[in-house]
């Protein structure tokens, strides 16, 4: 299957979600992930701002900012360049009207220890379709740092199609746990 078809399956599955739904089970996610012993530990962890039906990470955010160094992706052009933030107030609305910081001091990859990723689906064996653009493939194949994606446990698949552009995570976290993603 392509795709595209999975694309609109599990945009449809999520947007199911009512906003109640949504919440409550993004308030899991969060607990799970900072339960997470790699989290405890990181001391820099690169976010997503959230947009509709996604899993809530500003909550996220804003929790961590008093004890973590918390970064941002912003857009430029066809790739995404990382910033890091002091607080939600240094966010506003850029590329689709998605939050994105609003400092102008690149930070390099290196030094982040865990990068949280959006997907529209994922596969137990962390492969990810996101929204098309490559933007999180290009991202991704840049650093070593543990990848962790964040999804309702309604957008997991067993297998997806892959490109050999494709990058996995390396954990999924859902509101039911933590999946050790075993990449072959």
């Amino acid at each position: 299957m392509e795709k595209s078809f999975f694309r609109k399956a599990f945009l449809d599955i999520r947007n199911s979600l009512s906003p109640t739904e949504k919440s409550s089970l993004s308030q899991k996610i969060k607990q799970n992930l900072f339960c997470l012993k790699e989290f405890e530990l990181a001391n820099s962890i690169l976010f997503y701002a959230s947009e509709r039906s996604e899993v809530e990470t500003l909550p996220m955010v804003e929790e961590s900012l008093a004890k973590k160094r918390c970064f941002l992706p912003k857009v430029f052009r066809d790739e995404l360049k990382v910033f890091e933030i002091k607080s939600l107030s240094e966010l506003s609305p850029g590329y689709y009207g998605i939050l994105e910081p609003n400092a102008e001091t690149e930070t390099e990859l290196e030094g982040i220890e865990l990068i949280i990723v959006p997907g529209l689906v994922f596969s137990k064996d962390g492969g990810r379709i996101g929204y098309g653009k490559g933007f999180y493939d290009r991202l991704l194949a840049k650093t070593g740092s543990i990848k962790i994606g964040l999804c309702f446990s309604c957008q997991l698949t067993e297998e997806l199609p892959r490109n050999e552009h494709d990058q996995r995570v390396d954990r999924i976290i859902t509101e039911d746990g933590v999946i050790y993603c075993s990449i072959e």
